[in-house]
């Protein structure tokens, strides 16, 4: 109800139903309406038993100043009600007070229907489970004449006023007519003369006809008489007593009424002309006219009344609408189909119900009456946002996340984020640190999230760190990042991971992994232990280049100064018999000069290790060698030292260390070292010079 426009000014109190009814009034408040400065009343009520009601009829006494009973007003219906048991209802129906005079109300019911076909009336008076419910005030009514009405009281008026519904009953072709409950049905229809007859009809044609159908016994009760009539009342009923002998009259059976006709009379007078009688119209024909007459009017009457009908819903339900009452509204709109703009009505009624459900939290409920309409596709996605942020308000993570999984419309991504960061916190409340890492991670940083994750790799640390997992632990802690100690309890497990791995002979990840900490409590020594076996078990192996480098490493430790230098002297023994290289009588240097045979090694490998190297083609006395720009091939002079013996080699050939130099058998084919940058070779009797190419 708009409270600005209607202003209450009167409650009254109304007494209790003491006839077993299943429903009570409770109040009764009149209002004014500031707009059009009428009054208008509303009606409380209260059910007091176990079904639920679906529709009352009420009695409406009015009065006015001193408990004066103005008039009545007779079988007011609250329809399309569901009110469940303690259910009270009736606040939101307005009523225009039939005069202004009129300053308070009493309310008796007088039928009330529930559901699974129980109802309750006055004549009856009883129904199981009913409990009486006392209140007190409203005036009393004295006793009156049921009949009894005022003409300044109308029948049941619903405000606010709808225009469209007709002005009169002639309007829509009947000059009067009443339609009761369904507990007696009684349809009485007049027609005036206008109303139109079949041409070929013509008997039927009367000033007047009424056609009046019973289903019950009841008498028809008259309207109450106003007092400035009441001087004129004796002559109108003695007229209204004429009439009724006059209709009955003409009412009379068919074979009391006579038809003019004209034929020969089986006596004529004495002038021999013809005499008029009357014969009386045969009882099958008068009875088919009668019948006929009361189909059409029957049928005139049932779209008369099809057509009331259809007036009467079309502004209750736009008073419905008017009112907030969309629910309504939308039922009463789906039965006129396509009368007048019902169906747009229709439409507009459920778009406002879906939005009052929805500013109600009745999310589901409006997103079914949306998806009825079209063009709704951002309310509908608005329904289910609002629905996720108060489910996961209510802590329903559950009821949320299916939500999610189920329906297609886009929701804001923050909602995974929120409903993610809740489940994880159970989660890590159960200790369930991966599955808490396993949510959060990669999911966008909400609340205190990332603090979550880090204990979470924290905590998964520590327990793998207790079951001797090294590896593991070491990992979670990397995950852990800055968090409390994590980068103190890395260097740990890498400590403890690099102590595993020399116990089982992994000397070279060991090494590695004590490099990575080498100020860790006692790394170094640990380092040039790994160090020291490691080369033990390459020398072992005879891999001897390995095994000094590890010995070099080992430094200190123990007896690995006098390992490295075997290492080194059996590398470079080994390496020899390949090849001598400067690089390898370098290595040879670091050793000490009394230091086995090294000395003698050296200074002979001295003498020639100036000739190795790579020589390439600079001239000839061969002329057409120097205009084709002589040979591309290189020359090699290698040396090796093996068993003792050095050997010099040119291009795979022995060369004469006496005379540096190397002769064919046939002298085809000879080379000579002029000096350690210059070699000349001798092919087919031309001499061809080759430099030594010196690189940086």
């Amino acid at each position: 109800m708009d409270q600005q426009r209607f202003k209450a000014i009167k409650i009254i109190m109304q007494r209790a139903q003491v006839n077993n009814c299943p429903v009570a009034a409770v109040k009764t408040t009149i209002y004014k309406d500031t707009v059009t400065n009428r009054k208008v009343f509303v009606n409380e009520f209260v059910n007091n038993c176990q079904h639920t009601v679906s529709a009352i009829t009420v009695k409406i006494s009015c009065f006015g100043e001193g408990s004066k009973l103005l008039g009545t007003i007779k079988d007011y219906k609250y329809s399309d009600l569901n009110v469940a048991q303690a259910g009270e209802f009736g606040q939101n129906k307005l009523i225009a007070c039939p005069t202004d005079d009129i300053s308070s109300f009493a309310v008796t019911i007088t039928d009330v229907e529930l559901e699974d076909n129980y109802y309750w009336n006055e004549k009856i008076k009883k129904i199981s489970s009913h409990e009486e419910v006392i209140v007190e005030m409203a005036p009393e009514v004295p006793d009156e004449d049921d009949d009894t009405t005022d003409d300044n009281v109308p029948e049941t008026t619903d405000a606010p006023v709808v225009e469209n519904l007709p002005e009169t009953i002639e309007d829509i072709g009947l000059s009067s007519i009443n339609i009761s409950n369904d507990e007696g049905t009684s349809i009485t229809a007049s027609f005036s003369s206008e109303v139109s007859t079949p041409a070929d009809n013509e008997a039927i044609k009367s000033s007047d006809t009424v056609v009046e159908t019973k289903q019950t016994e009841e008498t028809v009760k008259e309207e109450p008489v106003k007092e400035e009539d009441a001087k004129e009342e004796p002559v109108k009923e003695e007229h209204a007593k004429e009439e009724a002998a006059e209709l009955k009259k003409e009412t009379q059976p068919v074979q009391s009424q006579t038809v003019e006709i004209d034929q020969y009379s089986s006596d004529e007078n004495s002038t021999g002309k013809r005499k008029k009688v009357k014969k009386p119209m045969p009882k099958p024909v008068k009875m088919t006219m009668i019948i006929i007459v009361i189909a059409i009017l029957a049928a005139v009457a049932i779209i008369s009344i099809k057509k009331y009908k259809q007036i009467s819903d079309y502004n209750r339900g736009t008073a419905f609408f008017t009112n907030g009452q969309y629910e309504n509204a939308v039922t009463v709109f789906s039965r006129l189909g396509n009368y007048k703009n019902s169906q747009a009505m229709l439409t507009e009624a459920k778009g406002k119900y879906a939005d009052s459900l929805k500013s109600e939290g009745r999310y589901e409920e409006a997103i079914n009456v949306y998806k009825e309409l079209s063009g709704k596709d951002n309310e509908i996605t608005e329904c289910y946002n609002e629905w996720i942020a108060v489910l996961i308000e209510a802590g329903d993570l559950e009821k949320a996340e299916k939500l999610l999984d189920n329906s297609d419309v886009s929701f804001d991504e923050e909602y995974t984020v929120i409903i993610n960061y809740n489940k994880a916190l159970k989660l890590y409340e159960a200790k369930d640190y991966r599955g808490t890492i396993d949510l959060l991670k990669d999911s966008k940083k909400y609340q205190d999230s990332d603090k979550i994750v880090s204990d979470s790799y924290y905590q998964l640390g520590v327990i793998s760190d207790g079951n001797a997992d090294y590896k593991t632990a070491l990992d979670m802690f990397l995950n852990a990042g800055q968090y409390k100690d994590a980068q103190k309890l890395v260097e740990k497990e890498k400590y403890q991971l690099a102590r595993a791995e020399f116990e089982n002979q992994s000397y070279e990840q060991a090494i590695k992994m004590f490099e990575e900490i080498p100020e860790y409590e006692d790394s170094k020594e640990w380092i040039k232990h790994s160090c020291n076996m490691l080369a033990s078990k390459y020398f072992n192996s005879l891999n001897y280049e390995e095994a000094k480098e590890y010995f070099q490493k080992a430094e200190d430790y123990q007896d690995a100064e006098e390992r490295y230098q075997e290492s080194l002297y059996q590398y470079a023994l080994t390496a020899m018999q390949n090849e001598v290289t400067q690089e390898i009588l370098d290595s040879l240097n670091e050793l000490p000069k009394n230091y086995k045979d090294v000395s003698n090694i050296t200074k002979t490998l001295k003498k020639y290790i100036a000739y190795v190297g790579e020589y390439k083609w600079y001239s000839s006395n061969d002329k057409e060698v120097n205009d084709q720009g002589g040979f591309e091939d290189h020359i090699f002079v290698k040396l090796v030292y093996d068993n003792g013996s050095a050997i010099l080699s040119v291009d795979g050939n022995t060369i004469d260390l006496r005379n540096l130099s190397y002769k064919s058998g046939t002298n085809s084919n000879s080379y000579d070292l002029r000096n350690n940058s210059t070699l000349t070779r001798t092919l087919n009797g031309k001499v061809h010079t080759y430099k030594k190419i010196i690189k940086d």
